[in-house]
């Protein structure tokens, strides 16, 4: 009977260690295809891979980059950090993203694309999109 309590006890401490590991976090969610149309009608599309590699498509302009989340910071939106090299100089634009749905995200940025947004806007906003996870 002892060692079937040492068993057990041995199985619960690996599941509390292991469970950690197997949850989904907001930032994984994140990972895949987004697409959507912007405020004049242009098709634009963001790839956030899970390797931290994101690419920007609208039209044909293509930025290649990378991409970080915080999820902690604020409980109404992630900060999305979505970084691309244009010419020889790396540019940061931070945004706030949203899940309206599991499959639906809302992403803004600002008029200036160096200052981070502080809240999602409830008109119609240039700065503002939706997303279709793909």
């Amino acid at each position: 009977m002892e060692n079937l309590i040492k068993k057990l006890s041995f199985i619960c401490i690996l599941l509390l260690l292991l469970l950690p590991a197997c949850t989904k976090t907001p930032e994984s969610d994140l990972i895949g295809e987004w697409k959507g149309v912007d405020n004049k009608g242009k098709i634009a599309s963001i790839v956030l891979e899970k390797n931290k590699q994101a690419k920007f498509i609208k039209e044909s302009l293509v930025l290649d980059g990378t991409w970080s989340a915080n999820t902690t910071k604020n409980k109404k939106f992630i900060e999305l950090d979505l970084i691309v090299m244009q010419s020889t100089k790396t540019v940061t634009m931070p945004a706030i993203i949203r899940f309206l749905t599991k499959n639906k995200i809302q992403l803004k940025v600002t008029n200036d694309m160096v200052s981070r947004p502080e809240d999602f806007s409830t008109t119609e906003d240039k700065n503002q999109i939706v997303l279709e996870r793909q």
